[in-house]
């Protein structure tokens, strides 16, 4: 999202996924404190920044998380798991991928 400013397609296919509710994120558009391996030179501020980011999914009650960003899955996933919740976090893809499954296609 951040890099390549892409923000309506990816939801725009998630829509078409039959039952699924999408939840905005709260200020979505906002670094969640990884940056690569900026979480690991700065980790005071990296875990600010953290907090803020599961502290917007938590007041989602979202049952998923999504984000095409694999370090943001990785801290997103890590920061929920430490703030004791097994809220999962996925790439889009995945979703649409166990979407077709469950509907028999390939």
């Amino acid at each position: 999202y951040h890099a390549q400013r892409i923000t309506r397609a990816p939801l725009d296919v998630l829509a078409t996924i039959p039952g699924l509710e999408l939840v905005p994120l709260p200020r979505a558009d906002e670094c969640c404190g990884g940056a690569g391996i900026y979480g690991i030179l700065h980790p005071d501020l990296g875990g600010r920044i953290l907090a803020d980011k599961v502290e917007a999914v938590k007041s989602t009650a979202a049952a998923v998380v999504l984000t095409s960003n694999p370090g943001c899955i990785m801290q997103n996933g890590a920061g929920l798991l430490l703030a004791g919740r097994t809220t999962p976090v996925f790439h889009p893809m995945e979703l649409l991928d166990e979407s077709y499954r469950r509907a028999g296609g390939a």
